[in-house]
């Protein structure tokens, strides 16, 4: 099938089949769809066992659930792809989006109206925005993370106790900000540090601060990027493009990370602490800079969880307010299920796990089984999962409904996300006026590894510039970041774009040229004169893929 006419079916499908997705209430024959997630530990197996087979006998659609490792997903998409056997239905990570949804690529069908606009209606803004691009939402979100420091107020105070002024009443009135939601400035974050470290390398034994630096790439560009925005910076402008966070802002946050580890050894580079769990179960870790998703410390620390108290990011010399990085996952259809006809049921068994339901609309209790799903009345299958795996779900109503899971005691209803203190404070500093959602872009992977390699340097090792580091990571993203205006994204700005702009040139969302956006270059939701522009200006050079 040629690419213009499989543009124009998408659109068809939208507007055709869109009265068509709402839950089927009779089983129909037998039909089998594959959906690929991460969701790989014995619970989570055990918690979609009973789902699943609740809407086999509901749909007669059977769910096959297939998993990899979080850290095999994305290739694991791409050979698939590569292969023809594209799965129906995928959860995605949403800074994936642009790489699987365009022109090229291919690989994700379009949601239709009913699905963007319930998800434009009943999802939080932050996450509704991060799964948007080219003037779609991509599928539904499902869980809500943010970033903040997380400080033990147990340390804190046990350390003011042994101090003499002014030091004391130095931590004292930092302790007292960080209660407060007050922005702390980084010449405050390293003082507080120094106190509360004990030891110096290799004999640190109270760590005043830690670097998160043991995760994927992931959670190194998140932690930058939070430090980053509250620090006045920016990470890339895609009109020129180029990498913007090598200027003062971005050097700023790293040699604040480099000084911590090198030059006040509030950390011991060649020894971090166990903060897998060790440094939570023995209190050894003052401070940190952590996602909602780290919830895992309460099982850590047990009853010791409540010293634990939640701040806003500090705040640099050249920043003024407090920002987090929100950031999301969804789940989609694809492309190959649109083909194969099966598009329809995949979106109907997505709108069936979304939809609010009431208390223990599937009953697994017995047998050692998980328990009543949901917790809660008026709570999604899917957003009660996510409360169970410990995570912040994305529907509105979710967040206000879903209870935590005691997994060692089924009968055991759980705490409101909405009053649990971490979810709560983490849903606090990922919304308006800190939460900002994360803007991906084509080759965001490959940039996210760059960051994560500049970040493992500049905090592991001795680095003779900080500065230069922080250039040479600027400079190797500059060089795979496809140039604005490479329509046809064959790497120049030339003749054969401007002849597809020529012919883009006012397409608006659902119209049958608008082919993913192919034209709208700045992204906005519409081929205009801005993106002609843009492609002007850029003619004639050369981006990369």
């Amino acid at each position: 099938m040629k690419k213009a006419t499989a543009c124009l079916l998408i659109v068809m499908l939208v507007f055709t089949f869109a009265p068509a997705y709402l839950p089927q209430t009779v089983t129909a024959p037998i039909m089998t769809l594959t959906w690929l997630t991460h969701w790989t530990e014995p619970s989570e197996v055990k918690y979609w066992g009973p789902v699943l087979a609740k809407y086999l006998a509901e749909t007669g659609v059977e769910i096959d659930r297939q998993t990899v490792e979080f850290d095999a997903l994305y290739e694991t998409i791409m050979i698939r792809h590569a292969g023809n056997e594209d799965p129906d239905l995928i959860h995605i990570h949403t800074m994936w989006i642009p790489e699987l949804a365009n022109w090229k690529a291919n690989i994700l069908s379009v949601p239709p109206d009913p699905v963007q606009a319930d998800v434009g209606e009943n999802w939080t803004e932050a996450t509704a925005d991060a799964s948007t691009w080219k003037g779609f939402t991509w599928g539904y979100p499902t869980e809500f993370n943010s970033w903040a420091l997380v400080y033990n107020e147990m340390l804190f105070n046990n350390t003011i106790a042994g101090l003499e002024d002014p030091d004391k009443t130095f931590l004292t009135n930092v302790r007292n900000k960080l209660n407060n939601d007050e922005n702390i400035t980084y010449t405050e974050l390293t003082n507080a540090a120094i106190l509360l470290t004990k030891g110096t390398p290799p004999a640190i034994t109270q760590t005043g601060f830690a670097p998160f630096i043991e995760g994927m790439p992931e959670e190194q560009r998140f932690q930058f990027l939070s430090l980053l925005w509250s620090n006045g910076g920016e990470y890339v402008d895609l009109t020129v493009p180029e990498a913007t966070f090598d200027g003062t802002e971005g050097y700023e946050v790293m040699q604040l990370y480099h000084d911590l580890g090198f030059v006040h050894q509030v950390y011991d580079p060649m020894n971090m602490p166990d903060y897998w769990w060790g440094a939570w179960s023995g209190e050894t870790v003052a401070m940190m800079i952590l996602p909602t998703w780290m919830s895992y410390v309460r099982d850590a620390m047990g009853d010791n969880f409540t010293h634990l108290e939640i701040a806003p990011i500090p705040v640099g010399p050249s920043g003024s307010n407090s920002k987090s990085v929100t950031f999301s996952w969804s789940n989609v259809v694809t492309k190959r299920a649109e083909n194969l006809g099966r598009d329809d049921e995949a979106w109907d068994f997505l709108e069936w796990l979304n939809t609010p339901r009431p208390q223990g609309y599937i009953d697994d209790t017995g047998g050692g089984g998980v328990g009543l799903i949901p917790r809660a009345n008026d709570t999604s299958i899917m957003g009660d999962f996510l409360a169970y795996d410990s995570i912040v779900p994305s529907r509105i109503t979710d967040r206000e409904n879903a209870r935590t899971w005691d997994k060692d005691n089924p009968g055991c209803v759980g705490d409101s996300i909405a009053e649990d203190f971490w979810f709560a404070e983490f849903m606090k500093f990922g919304s308006p006026p800190y939460g900002r959602s994360d803007k991906t872009f084509l080759n965001a992977e490959e940039a996210q590894y760059e960051i994560g390699l500049m970040f493992e340097t500049i905090t592991l090792t001795n680095v003779t510039s900080v500065q230069a580091r922080v250039n040479l990571a600027a400079d190797n993203i500059d060089a795979i970041l496809p140039m604005a205006g490479d329509v046809n994204m064959d790497g120049p700005v030339d003749i054969y774009d401007a002849v597809l702009m020529v012919r883009d040139i006012d397409a608006v969302p659902g119209a049958p040229n608008w082919n993913i956006g192919r034209c709208d270059i700045n992204d906005n939701g519409v081929v205009g004169l801005a993106d002609v522009i843009l492609l002007s200006t850029n003619y004639g050079k050369t981006g990369g893929y």
